[in-house]
């Protein structure tokens, strides 16, 4: 039964303490997530989970509650961090090697990602059954003519051709009922590992016990049945199994999740919201700096530039919401404001609506009407929320700010599922959202 936490809410000191993790275990955990073991201390930005062996921790995002885990958000992560791996766009901006790592194939190499996709093909399809047929010489089953006037020469008599013996068709069956063991025992395994922490219940263990074999021996089968098939799922359950049997039995602890959850969070609101700072035009809009040599007057461009979280065009030339993904809980007490962003966030998202406003792509379509720009911070909200998007506030700085930066709560948890279902925010819904927004500036 895996055990669940809170990003930023449980520390080093935490985990050896309260959760009993050996010492040399968090040590191990300290030099594989970069933390300071001088400050055990410290809360663990992490967002995943984490073997030892023994134990299961599941770390859920910061906006999450423990009451969440219950309504199945460990599994939509696990599925939200295996999508997003496989964005090779997204994941080149993620420095985390405990998930996001370029070098690996498939997102699903991890032990919980293959069990993730083994029970979820189980439960769509149940056990693998592989069954060919293959044609022998026979006298006493029935004859495939077509096969066996092609294969064998007749005897010739007065009459006609005659067969002393022909082809039937045979069915392999011992080596297939061992392959339909094999996916037996891998999915008990997998629900008896990972069946809550995804999802399964523990009904959905095969009936009847399965026969153990060795995984050498195993995966030599599976092998041999995966040279001479060509159906996708039983390619895609071989490949699955194959994996399964052949992942290193390691000591340490193991992980599937990444430190970076921001970035997701920002791949997230990007896809919901329409996101369109990519394409023309307004993909030229934000300017690149420019390195002057004096002796020389030789002209640099460094390779990085301005980049825009998410750009969202309204229908009916409403105008452009320009939005930056905050994955921040903010809180508000006794009229102070904590885990909202601070002096450099600020300034960099109003340098940008600056940069946006002034543009000719925005004059060419908007003129210089400011109300046409809507300057957004995208917060993750709790699953209570009634609506998927909704405003709650707004920050402005006294004679800086033109127009409020609006403050946007996107439904955590509904925002992975529509992700998920690649369900980015209709017209309808963007429409509302920004009549939403302006009701309450105009107050």
């Amino acid at each position: 039964m895996p055990i669940y936490l809170i990003e930023n809410r449980f520390s080093a000191r935490h985990l050896l303490e309260k959760e009993g993790i050996p010492a040399d275990a968090v040590q191990t955990i300290e030099i594989q997530l970069g933390l300071n073991k001088q400050k055990r201390d410290e809360p663990i930005n992490f967002v995943g989970l984490i073997e030892t062996s023994g134990k299961q921790f599941f770390a859920l995002p910061k906006f999450c509650s423990k009451a969440d885990a219950e309504k199945g958000a460990s599994r939509l992560v696990v599925e939200l961090m295996r999508k997003v791996a496989a964005n090779r766009q997204a994941t080149k901006r993620i420095p985390d090697a405990h998930l996001f790592d370029e070098k690996q194939l498939d997102a699903s190499l991890s032990k919980v990602g293959i069990a993730d996709f083994l029970l979820e093909d189980y439960c769509a399809h149940g056990l693998i059954s592989i069954r060919r047929s293959i044609y022998k010489a026979s006298n006493f089953r029935s004859p495939d003519w077509a096969k066996t006037i092609h294969s064998i020469d007749p005897i010739w008599g007065d009459d006609g051709p005659v067969y002393d013996r022909w082809l039937s068709r045979h069915s392999e069956r011992a080596a297939h009922r061992q392959i339909t063991e094999i996916h037996k025992a891998a999915i008990s395994a997998c629900i008896s590992r990972y069946g809550e922490l995804l999802g399964y219940p523990a009904s959905l263990l095969p009936s009847g016990p399965s026969q153990s074999q060795s995984s050498e021996h195993s995966t030599a089968i599976l092998r041999a049945a995966l040279r001479r098939t060509y159906s996708m799922r039983e390619i895609n359950v071989l490949n699955a199994l194959i994996a399964w049997l052949e992942q290193r039995r390691e000591g340490g602890p193991a992980f599937f999740g990444t430190r970076y959850f921001e970035q997701v969070w920002e791949t997230i609101c990007a896809n919901l919201l329409n996101d369109i700072k990519g394409y023309s035009p307004w993909a030229d809009v934000m300017p690149f700096p420019q390195w002057t040599l004096w002796a020389t007057n030789e002209k640099f461009k460094p390779k990085g530039q301005f980049e825009l979280d998410a750009l969202t065009e309204l229908p009916d030339s409403k105008g452009l919401l320009l939005s930056d993904a905050k994955y921040y809980v903010p809180r508000f007490e006794k009229g102070a404001v904590e885990g909202m962003p601070g002096m450099e966030p600020l300034s960099k998202q109003l340098h940008y609506e600056e940069l946006l406003f002034t543009s000719q792509a925005f004059m060419d379509q908007y003129g210089k009407n400011r109300d046409k720009l809507i300057n957004s911070f995208i917060f993750p909200g709790p699953s209570s929320m009634d609506r998927d998007i909704s405003p709650f506030g707004d920050v402005t700085i006294p004679r800086i700010t033109q127009n409020p930066i609006i403050c946007t709560n996107l439904n955590g948890l509904r925002a992975f599922q529509r992700y998920l279902r690649n369900e980015p925010f209709s017209h309808a819904e963007l429409t509302a959202l920004w009549d939403s927004i302006n009701s309450k500036a105009s107050v």
